[in-house]
């Protein structure tokens, strides 16, 4: 986040950046770990109303799949319910509209029931296993929270479609029971992190400076530290490839930099030793063996 000031140091606005959203968490989350908190606001904060009806947000969170992979629903001395109120009120005093408030929610339930949707296998006889949405009911909701017709959802869930450039031609192929639950965690992901990019832009635009002059600003930076799970994704390797670049960055200005400095200037101090990280910086990006430019190269193969 930059936050701006003006020549007398008042505040005048600010701008939030995004990078690295922990999309992961959405389909499944490490013991004692929650989801993103929103969910439990939503289902704690519209309990026993009309819209948790017409949702189907009545049952608790804890009953969601989505919800509970980290045994972990509620959190000792944490409201649900009031932090909800907060959102709400906060939303307000951005300027966020109550329709866009509404439109936000109705998409964080639409996520919510996606992980929901269960799948069978079935046999063509044509040699191809396909699949189809069990839950029609549920199949139904979340077209509806979507705006989309319950067929195409279907289709687009269980069915893959690959494009060939060279033959100018489209294939569409069945896919199982368990490939179509993996579609449906990427549309739940995809669905999240588009929200996430447009919900900042949208607060953005309510904190921007009034006058288009440059300001001096103040950044802020937030972001997860080192973590190691037992089940670890490609997120975590750029999480925890992010905080190594920063811890770099930090080395070369305060330690390296400063030091050579005081050298330059013939100022006596005690030499600080710290640990240089390089070697660990080099083993993930350094070309052409780094673990990432070898991932690239791999992707890059036809």
């Amino acid at each position: 986040m930059k936050i701006f000031f003006d020549k007398r140091g008042r505040m005048q606005g600010a701008a939030i950046a995004d990078y690295l959203l922990e999309k992961s968490r959405i389909c499944q989350q490490s013991e004692t770990e929650r989801n993103y908190h929103v969910f439990y606001q939503l289902c704690a904060g519209l309990a026993r109303t009309q819209k948790a009806k017409t949702w189907g947000l009545e049952k608790p969170a804890k009953d969601f799949r989505y919800l509970n992979g980290g045994n972990c629903v509620r959190i000792e001395g944490v409201d649900d319910a009031e932090d909800f109120r907060d959102l709400i009120h906060a939303m307000g005093t951005l300027g966020i509209s109550e329709q866009e408030q509404d439109d936000i929610f109705r998409l964080l339930a639409a996520i919510l029931q996606i992980g929901e949707l269960q799948f069978i296998s079935e046999n063509t006889g044509k040699g191809a296993n396909t699949s189809k949405v069990a839950n029609r009911e549920m199949l139904e909701l979340v077209a509806n929270l979507l705006n989309v017709p319950p067929g195409g959802l279907e289709t687009v869930l269980c069915y893959r479609v690959v494009g060939s450039v060279s033959r100018a031609s489209v294939y569409t192929i069945p896919l199982s029971a368990e490939d179509a639950t993996q579609s449906c965690n990427v549309l739940a992901k995809t669905l999240y992190h588009t929200l996430f990019t447009w919900l900042i832009q949208r607060i953005n635009h309510s904190l921007k400076p009034r006058s288009d002059q440059p300001f001096n600003f103040i950044g802020v930076l937030d972001i997860f530290g080192f973590e190691i799970f037992e089940s670890n994704s490609f997120e975590q390797l750029c999480i925890n490839y992010t905080n190594e670049k920063l811890q770099q960055l930090f080395n070369q200005h305060i330690f390296q930099q400063e030091q050579e400095e005081y050298t330059k200037e013939g100022l006596h101090w005690l030499k600080i030793a710290f640990n240089n990280n390089e070697a660990c910086v080099d083993l993930l990006e350094k070309k052409p063996s780094g673990i990432l430019p070898a991932l690239t190269e791999q992707c890059n193969l036809p």
